[in-house]
């Protein structure tokens, strides 16, 4: 059977379909280890998907504090833009598209290192090949480089704001 149908609902619709034949006089299968796999099969979705929101918080906390580094370190360019009559979307705009192709890069490189690590699983997991279909990993690749620009540009724009709206006084206490 295929994993669409691995819950006693499915199963047992199954069932009535193969117990209608004449040539089959019993069928039988676990109905609670059924259950277990299905119940054990949700607690781990749940781990790993509390563990993927704990993974992205920690990156985009890494990013974003890369980003204030780097912006920091420019923040006298950005009050000089300042006086002289830059508005904050121009100042902003040189960050965001540079942090922009940063996370096309970053995403890319990720992409690669999931695709080795699907090829070596592939190789040596045999099983693992229908499991995981192209549009799948499509959608991985895709994902992955989507939230590389947009973690990266929302931790840009935000970085860009604080010293766009900070008094030139204030920028040697920062």
């Amino acid at each position: 059977m295929h994993s669409e149908y691995a819950n006693n609902d499915s199963i047992a619709l199954i069932s009535g379909i193969i117990k209608s034949d004449n040539n089959v006089a019993d069928l039988l299968y676990q109905h609670e280890a059924i259950d277990l796999i299905n119940d054990n099969l949700s607690k781990v979705m749940t781990v790993l998907l509390i563990l993927t929101a704990v993974l992205l918080f920690i990156s985009f906390t890494l990013i974003r504090n890369t980003i204030r580094l780097s912006v920091y370190s420019k923040r006298f360019l950005i009050n000089t833009m300042k006086l002289v009559g830059a508005t904050s979307g121009f100042i902003r705009r040189p960050f965001v598209v540079n942090n922009i192709f940063t996370g096309i890069i970053a995403g890319i490189i990720a992409d690669i290192i999931i695709f080795m690590m699907l090829t070596y699983f592939s190789s040596e997991y045999a099983e693992l090949r229908p499991v995981i279909s192209n549009t799948d990993i499509i959608i991985i690749f895709t994902a992955v480089i989507l939230l590389g620009v947009i973690i990266t540009s929302i931790a840009t724009a935000f970085a860009v704001n604080r010293y766009v709206k900070m008094k030139s006084d204030q920028l040697y206490y920062v």
